[in-house]
């Protein structure tokens, strides 16, 4: 099912996504936001909420999450996916050869 995906789109994925993100990684008017951080910020709210007040300029202001995170979405299945329903060894190769290893160690991964 990835390696079919992969396969169709990630060309498009790693040139249009992945490569040009990894510019902005290095700008200093750009916040990262690690997706495990978001995950986290019920367990410590405190540190993701006041990095994103900082960087917004509302100082130490309160920032509503439940405003704009946790919150149903299209996408949303209830659960978190777990890659290896989905990932194999040919998905892993294709991956590679599309750099995107490269592009998640870059990303931290």
């Amino acid at each position: 099912m990835m390696v079919a995906y992969l396969r169709e789109f990630g060309r498009i994925f790693s040139d249009t996504w992945a490569f040009p993100l990894m510019g902005w990684m290095k700008c200093n008017d750009v916040l990262v936001l690690r997706f495990e951080e978001i995950l986290e910020m019920e367990e410590m709210p405190e540190g993701i909420l006041t990095k994103l007040g900082r960087f917004l300029g509302l100082g130490d202001r309160k920032i509503d999450s439940d405003k704009f995170l946790f919150r149903g979405t299209l996408t949303w299945s209830g659960k978190l996916s777990s890659l290896d329903e989905y990932w194999s060894e040919e998905a892993e190769n294709y991956f590679r050869q599309l750099g995107l290893y490269e592009a998640n160690k870059y990303f931290g991964y």
